[in-house]
């Protein structure tokens, strides 16, 4: 077992030099370690990533503190290094850590993995993804992706979160299209279909949406991420009840997610329970959770009818860098605020007034008198 990842590079390193004899190039990356030269490194790096895919608070700390252990394991492993970049990026998105401290470590993860091994997808994915989230640059993060798609077209992951970029900058199609691709390599990852049915909200196309989340409900019922998206897409067709229901149920299985409690409180808000959301709201203000975003305690005040609390927790929400601001552009939530003067601030800083587009924002009426993005 000690030399088992010995064989895989021999193995590797026979099949590449045999392609390269027929095709004239070898391929890229092939001559790369990937794997460690210790067996529990990459055990541990494999628990790691069954934890970072249960998407939950226990599972990402337990997840950065594998990672952790198979570097101590082996210091040069590329591969781990790339897996904890993404544990800390999506720590972030999934409210674990602040962002201040989260992106920065990302950063610093993958342009180590990118050090260690530069012909590594997983490496270019890991760093394209801070590039859009923290960093707000779409082009930069667009060529990452690009870049790990030419390294290895089937990897799953960098077609998933390719379909980010394009999703903010308003090329739909492509966007559904990259997602489904994506699905196609991994088909049966719940997290991959669940974020099918995100590009389809953030589309307009609802009824997409909730067929893909019954998809994934159909195979995994307690996966909390199809619930959360059900009642986001009941509450732009207005059925406020149903949309309760469905975000109660993620809260308890998602063990009371900020982002879920959040949306909880504007669907209670939008019932005529202002009760329920202002409790929300004192909540996620109480600091009980290890990380609470400017942007919900924002999205509830915007529930509540107190646009400037939400003004105000959103520019919070823009000096911390907070990832969250890149969907101001196309999350429907935010329609309602499409015409003022501070929201549209908002979006050209955040550079999201890129997405102005009809194909970007269906059913928006134009603004030509927009500033050009920054």
């Amino acid at each position: 077992m000690k030399s088992v990842f010995g064989v895989q590079e021999e193995i590797s390193w026979s099949i590449a030099r045999a392609l390269e004899r027929c095709l004239g190039a070898e391929p890229e990356g092939a001559s790369a370690r990937r794997h460690p030269q210790n067996a529990e490194a990459y055990d541990l790096f494999l628990q790691a990533r069954y934890y970072l895919n249960l998407r939950t608070e226990v599972g990402f700390l337990r997840s950065l503190d594998c990672f952790q252990n198979a570097l101590r394991k082996d210091p040069d492993y590329a591969l781990a290094y790339a897996g904890m970049a993404d544990a800390y990026s999506l720590s972030t998105r999934y409210k674990v850590l602040p962002p201040q401290e989260a992106w920065p470590r990302a950063k610093a993860a993958a342009l180590k993995s990118l050090e260690l091994n530069d012909a590594m997808a997983e490496a270019h994915t890991a760093l394209a993804f801070v590039k859009l989230h923290y960093e707000w640059d779409w082009q930069g993060a667009e060529g990452g992706f690009q870049r790990a798609l030419q390294i290895n077209p089937s990897y799953a992951v960098a077609h998933q979160w390719r379909t980010w970029t394009l999703a903010v900058m308003g090329r739909f199609e492509e966007a559904i299209g990259s997602m489904k691709e994506a699905r196609s390599l991994d088909p049966l990852s719940p997290n991959v279909t669940a974020d099918l049915a995100l590009v389809y909200y953030f589309a307009r196309q609802y009824e997409n949406a909730i067929e893909q989340c019954h998809e994934v409900l159909d195979v995994q019922p307690s996966f909390y991420r199809p619930h959360q998206l059900l009642g986001m897409v009941y509450l732009q067709q207005g059925l406020c009840p149903l949309a309760v229901a469905e975000l109660q149920q993620a809260a308890v299985l998602s063990d009371e997610n900020q982002r879920v409690l959040a949306l909880l409180a504007l669907a209670d808000a939008r019932c005529g329970q202002t009760g329920i959301a202002e409790k929300i709201l004192s909540g996620l203000q109480a600091g009980k959770r290890p990380c609470v975003s400017a942007v919900d305690v924002g999205l509830v005040y915007a529930a509540l009818g107190e646009r400037d609390r939400m003004f105000e927790w959103l520019e919070k929400a823009y000096d911390g860098h907070d990832g969250e601001l890149i969907w101001l552009g196309i999350d429907p939530i935010y329609d309602p605020f499409r015409d003022d003067a501070h929201f549209r601030s908002l979006l050209q800083r955040t550079k999201a007034s890129q997405c102005s587009n009809s194909e970007a924002l269906p059913g928006f009426p134009e603004r030509p008198g927009d500033p050009p993005p920054a």
